[in-house]
């Protein structure tokens, strides 16, 4: 399953945590309860561990790039709890990434 088909509507998309229950509770990102994730729950979902590892400097660098700053990095669960975030812009750069 890619992060495309994870979240594929903003019911399945959260901030704050991993991942959540449909209750709104927190959840493990890998557990069968877990309905909705943040990016970097996603990734945990989607991908093993060790290719997460591999992704995540470099999709926190593409951040810091889109985001007109290239010397700074954005931890992906900052960037995707951020307040004016959307589930549209996470979907974009995971379009934009092909994850």
């Amino acid at each position: 399953m890619t992060i495309q088909e994870l979240l594929s509507s903003p019911d399945c998309w959260t901030k704050g945590a991993l991942a959540r229950t449909r209750e709104g509770r927190v959840a493990d990102p890998q557990s069968d309860g877990a309905a909705a994730w943040c990016l970097l729950g996603a990734l945990m979902k989607c991908y093993p561990e060790t290719v997460v590892e591999c992704l995540v400097e470099p999709i926190a660098d593409h951040l810091g790039i889109m985001l007109a700053d290239s010397n700074r990095r954005f931890p992906l669960t900052q960037w995707n709890d951020h307040p004016d975030r959307t589930w549209d812009d996470v979907m974009h750069l995971v379009r934009h990434l092909g994850i």
